[in-house]
């Protein structure tokens, strides 16, 4: 669930991204990839070990995480984990879970201002995927397949599809134009600036100072497109060999490419906060109403939101970052998918474990041991057609209308 997390979420994806291409843009772009992948389950391996510590502490982890829940920090994977580390992990996820929704345990309040929050933090991520595509064609202009105007908002229905009526529907499709024509406006101006328009205060990779002087001027979507061909041609430029060449162009186009994605993901982002902050009050809102109907009606408002069948669109899981279970509740969910031998064998280790606690006997053995279990019932039913005449008397009630039948049973294993 957390490799699912970090590939659905664009801000950790293009974070392990970005350090991938540090590490090995030096192959030219062929080994990134692979990092990229390392990268990320690497960072899902960190946070599940601080979530199966948390959970055997007794803490709620949520089934899926949104960057709200969100433990661990790429930059301390290689962190040894110490006491502190422990305790810092267990105090924040203390703070991001203590307000997600618990069925078993918590109210409709205390989980409003988190269940607003994901709303927000799912729109969120809607914008930095839609932008991420966007940009496809100019991050691969010699791609076949690229993303045109229609696709994007064809894309941005699916995921921000709603079907709930009323206010909260309304203020979606508001979000969904407004996106739709802040997108196309900003991409026109990213289309037509300059390499040296997106430079970023601190370099990711190679420095390619030398390069910028000589196409800062340049039109940004030409200058890449120009670029890519010579990597592509195995060219040289500047003096460089091939290698030195693939590096630096490598390194300018993914540092400019990173810098516009953020440029125009924060104009966005700031554009609908009057949208944003007016879709979280109202959902607040609804959910309260909704609330107070039922559970039930609570899970079918919550699936109706960013739940599509269209499998090109990744989506945040609302329902699944709502939810949060304790050790004892994931038990139960592994349990349903186990068979009948393992659940009893799992009984018997449990037996044998509470028993040399119980006995303070450690060396206890249930396989040693035999268990037996009598079993005695008393059962009448009516007579049956016309069987009273053939059923002796001791086998009839005191009234002798009924048949009685005392029944003792042992078993043991």
């Amino acid at each position: 669930m957390n490799v699912i997390a970090i590939y659905t979420d664009p801000y950790k994806f293009n974070t392990a991204l970005e350090i991938a291409t540090v590490v090995a843009g030096w192959t030219g772009g062929v080994g990134v990839p692979i990092v990229h992948t390392l990268i990320m389950m690497a960072w899902a391996m960190a946070e599940s070990l601080f979530d199966v510590y948390l959970l055997l502490k007794g803490e709620s982890i949520p089934i899926f995480k949104t960057r709200n829940t969100w433990i661990t920090d790429i930059k301390g994977l290689s962190t040894t984990i110490t006491n502190e580390i422990i305790d810092k992990a267990k105090e924040k996820a203390k703070n991001v879970t203590q307000d997600v929704i618990d069925y078993t345990e918590s109210t409709v309040e205390d989980f409003l201002e988190k269940a607003s929050t994901t709303v927000a933090d799912y729109i969120d991520s809607k914008v930095d995927l839609l932008v991420d595509k966007a940009f496809a064609s100019i991050e691969n202009p010699l791609k076949e397949v690229v993303y045109s105007a229609e696709e994007l908002f064809d894309d941005l229905e699916a995921s921000l599809n709603v079907e709930v009526e009323g206010e909260i529907g309304d203020i979606m499709n508001q979000i969904s134009s407004e996106i739709q024509t802040l997108l196309l406006v900003e991409m026109e101006i990213v289309e037509n600036s300059t390499v040296g328009s997106y430079v970023p205060i601190t370099i990711q990779g190679v420095d390619y100072t030398d390069f910028l002087e000589v196409y800062k001027d340049r039109n940004l979507k030409e200058a890449i497109e120009e670029l890519t061909v010579i990597l592509a041609e195995g060219k040289e430029l500047l003096g460089y060999n091939v290698d030195e060449t693939s590096k630096k162009v490598n390194s300018m186009i993914f540092n400019t490419i990173q810098e516009a994605k953020k440029k125009v993901k924060y104009n966005i982002k700031s554009s609908i906060m009057d949208y944003k902050d007016n879709l979280v009050n109202k959902f607040k809102e609804t959910l309260k109403d909704v609330a107070n109907k039922g559970k039930e009606e609570v899970n079918k408002f919550i699936d109706s939101i960013g739940n599509t069948s269209d499998s090109d669109v990744m989506k945040t899981n609302l329902r699944g970052s709502f939810l949060s279970m304790k050790y004892t509740d994931y038990l139960r969910l592994f349990l349903l998918f186990a068979n009948k031998d393992v659940k009893m064998k799992r009984i018997a280790d449990l037996i044998q474990v509470n028993m040399r606690s119980i006995s303070g006997n450690k060396t206890f053995k249930l396989s040693e041991f035999s268990t037996y279990m009598r079993i005695e019932s008393s059962i009448s039913i009516k007579y049956l057609f016309a069987t009273k005449p053939f059923i002796p008397k001791e086998f009839r009630t005191e009234d002798g209308k009924r048949i009685k039948f005392d029944v003792i049973l042992y078993k043991g294993y």
